[in-house]
């Protein structure tokens, strides 16, 4: 990893190419507003493989009133579509 550094909101707002430029290194930046959780800017493809490592895809497919539902129970991830392809394009773009 390259590294992580912690930002105040206007610091971030100001550094958004560092945050960036860290992210594609494989650096961590982490936001901090007054009052709310923090954000996390991480390597996007980093993040997916990790997630792909490590998430059990309990992916569930359901046919009822001639719809086809796709989801992941306990996760926000979810599509519904009249053809079970689009349901499935739908699940993958969530």
């Amino acid at each position: 990893m390259a590294g992580s550094r912690t930002y105040g909101f206007t610091q971030a707002r100001d550094s958004l190419k560092a945050i960036l430029d860290s992210s594609e290194r494989g650096g961590l930046s982490t936001i901090r507003r007054p009052d709310r959780a923090p954000a996390a800017v991480v390597n996007g493809e980093s993040l997916r493989r990790y997630l792909e490592l490590t998430v059990v895809a309990n992916v569930q497919v359901v046919n009822e009133d001639g719809a086809w539902a796709v989801f992941m129970p306990g996760q926000p991830l979810a599509a519904e579509a009249t053809q079970l392809g689009e349901a499935l394009a739908g699940f993958v773009d969530a």
